[in-house]
């Protein structure tokens, strides 16, 4: 089985896509320097996919990371560290599953730190129509310090290799909208036994 990992963001490539054996490298691992930003956001993606032909590369996990300024119009100096995603990776088909979140709010504006309004959302892409399908959206309210964390209701895996999305996003009234700040996508593996199986997505930022 060969997969390819491959960081991109709104330069272009930040890590050039890298083919591996996963029969032979168990583990591989990609790294760049981002170094200074001129946009606000600043986009990141982190990609994983796999071969599934000469011809045919799915990717099967990619996560977009909006990093902000430390106090701008989108999230108010509000930031989010540590987040973490706990997702099902391989299901049986008619097997229903949750997803788990979480993710550790800073304050790294000049004021007063308060509550503020987090979202969470969950969604399903339908390729038959070309639609995105929302299952979920949670909102809480956190300020500095707080965790905020988030369990999806329960939902049917029906078809091998179905995309999702599972969101965190801050809520700003002013601009009457949400600001992304992460985003992670990812296809769920039709698997032909009992055995299930998970995947952890962890980040870490200053």
């Amino acid at each position: 089985s060969y997969n390819r990992i491959h960081i991109t963001s709104n330069r272009g490539d930040e890590l050039k896509p890298i083919d591996y054996d996963i029969t032979k490298d168990k583990v591989m691992i990609g790294t760049c320097t981002i170094g200074s930003v001129t946009y606000d956001p600043f986009e990141v993606c982190f990609a994983a996919s796999t071969w599934y032909g000469p011809d045919k590369l799915v990717e099967t996990c990619y996560l977009y990371h909006n990093i902000y300024e430390k106090e701008d119009i989108y999230t108010n100096g509000y930031h989010l560290q540590f987040p973490w995603f706990g997702v099902p990776y391989c299901l049986e088909i008619g097997t229903k599953f949750f997803v788990n979140a979480k993710a550790k709010v800073i304050y790294r504006g000049t004021g007063t730190p308060s509550e503020q309004e987090f979202r969470f959302q969950f969604w399903e892409y339908d390729d038959v129509t070309d639609t995105w399908i929302r299952h979920d959206q949670f909102s809480v309210m956190a300020s500095s310090g707080d965790v905020i964390s988030y369990t999806s209701p329960e939902v049917e895996f029906k078809k091998d290799l179905t995309l999702y999305g599972l969101l965190i996003q801050y809520y700003n009234p002013a601009l009457s909208g949400t600001a992304a700040y992460y985003e992670l996508y990812w296809r769920i593996k039709e698997s032909d036994s009992a055995f299930h199986t998970s995947i952890d997505i962890y980040t870490e930022q200053p």
